[in-house]
This record gives C-alpha cells, structure tokens and sequence, in this order.
C-alpha cells in the first residue's frame, strides 16, 4: 500500500512538468536504498540480542564464539554502510540527468516564447498594413524577434545535442557503478560469513549419551579466524587470492570524433564520477541517526 501511495504522489508531481517515468526512478532507487537502511538496522538489533545472551553465559565457548562473531558484524554494517552510501551517490546521478531534461525543457520554452511573440508581431503588422498604417517600428521589433528565434533554435538544438550525450554518459555510470557496489559488497559479504561459519564449527559438539562439558581450546583459532576476514575485507581480496588489483575493461578500439561544444549547456561541467567529499556519509555510528537523509 505505501508504495502505491508513494508512485501515486510522483505521477501527480509530474503532471504538467513531465519526466513521470524519470521521476519514479529516482524515487524507487530512494525506495531501495530506505530498504537497505531497515535491513541493516534489523540485523544489528538481533546482533545485539545475542551478544547479549552470550556474555550472560557460563560457557567460555560460547562467549568466545559469538564475541568474535560480533567482530565481524561490526565489519558486514561497515560494508551494508558503504552500498547505502554508494546508493545515495546513484540516486544523484539519475538527478542530473533529471536535471538535464529540465534545462532541455527550459530551452524548449524559450523558444516556443520567442515563436510566440514573432508570430504576433506579424500578425501585428499584417493588421496595421490593412488600415495603411506606418509599421516600420514594428518590423524593426519583428528583426529583433526573428534573430532571438533564431538564437533560440540554435541553443535548442545545441542544448538537445549536449543532453543526450550527457544522458548516456550518466546512466552508463550510474548502472556500471551499481553493479560494481553489489559485487563489493557481495565479495566481502562471501568473506565474512565464511569467517563466521568456521568460528560456529569451533563450537563443541556433543555427541551420544555424554552430558560432559568438553574444553574449549579454539580462542587462538578463532582470533586468527578474525583477523584473517578483516584482512581480506581491508584490501578487498578473497581468501586465496594472490593479487588484489582489479582488472579495468580494455579501452575500445578506437575514439569517436569529439563533437564541437554545444551553444547551450544542459548539465554541469563536473565529470559524473567524482563527488566531493562533503557529499559523502562518512564516520557514521550505528547509534546515531547516520542512516537519516
């Protein structure tokens, strides 16, 4: 119910402005980012629940265990932290390519003005012509007229040029970067939770009749176990891996002709890739509202 309430309120602010499809885009990619924040939050609130179980435990197996395993749920919020942060920089690249149709349109309109008030000043000029009128200001005004179309015309097409350029070169950010966010995180999400399956088998097993307590001797295992994990989740390597370096894509084949710099700019001049660090959330703590917009 609360995402057809949610559509519903875009299409309606896209009455008469346009970009409806644009628009719910951007506000389900917010949608799924608001989803990523919930889950997060729910698996730290069980996390803590059973911490806490664990330290009102006699059994030094399980308060081991499960101290180590919270090791490495700080380290998963961490990376569940950096993809909602990535999400919200996803969110701003399809902004601006809103923001790049909304220029277009701003350019649409001054022509269809200028259109507009030439077309009057004819149909002016026809009418005073009729009665044998002197009209030689109002051609004068009409010259003017004809040269701000004109003008008009040319920033339009330059405008439209520069938008869907700029178009493809967002979206193929945006949807490149997103799939790179989900393959990091997927890679370290692999790392920590077979971290936390090897740190579970170390729990002793009771086998038959036998009510004996066995000993627990995997601490220094367990610590080694940890310490591992968040190494490969530091430098971004699978365990096994030799080399961290991540391979590019080859550059293509050969470069297309730069197209001449349009008359009308569509979009800022700042390459899509880059974010200022201000735009970032960084040191966030998982008491405090870091996960607010």
């Amino acid at each position: 119910a609360a995402s057809v309430v949610r559509r519903g309120t875009v299409r309606l602010s896209s009455l008469g402005s346009g970009h409806k499809d644009l628009k719910l885009i951007i506000s389900e990619r917010k949608n799924v980012r608001q989803t990523m924040k919930n889950f997060s939050k729910a698996q730290q609130g069980a996390s803590n629940y059973l911490s806490k179980w664990a330290e009102s435990e006699e059994n030094e197996a399980i308060q081991d265990v499960v101290a180590k395993m919270m090791e490495l749920s700080s380290s998963w919020f961490d990376v569940q932290r950096d993809l909602i942060r990535d999400m919200k920089q996803n969110v701003a690249l399809f902004e601006k390519i809103l923001d790049a149709e909304k220029t277009l349109d701003q350019a649409r309109k001054h022509l269809e003005s200028c259109q507009a008030k030439e077309k009057k000043l004819k149909k002016e000029i026809e009418r005073l012509e009729k009665k044998g009128e002197d009209t030689s200001t109002l051609h004068t005004k009409l010259g003017t007229a004809s040269s701000s179309t004109e003008l008009a015309a040319a920033e339009l097409e330059g405008c439209h040029r520069e938008t869907e350029a700029a178009k493809a070169s967002l979206l193929r950010s945006a949807l490149s970067e997103y799939a790179e966010s989900f393959q990091r995180m997927a890679s370290r999400c692999g790392v920590v939770f077979a971290a936390q399956q090897k740190l579970a088998c170390l729990l002793p097993e009771f086998h038959g009749r036998d009510s004996s307590i066995p000993s627990y001797t995997g601490s220094s295992e367990a610590s080694s176990i940890v310490r591992e994990a968040h190494i490969h989740i530091r430098t971004g390597a699978s365990p096994g891996s030799t080399s961290v370096a991540k391979k590019r894509p080859p550059p293509p084949l050969s470069t297309p002709p730069a197209a001449p710099p349009p008359a009308y700019s569509a979009v800022v001049s700042e390459e899509p890739r880059h974010w200022p660090a201000e735009d970032l959330e960084v040191n966030l703590g998982w008491d405090s509202d870091e996960f607010d917009d």
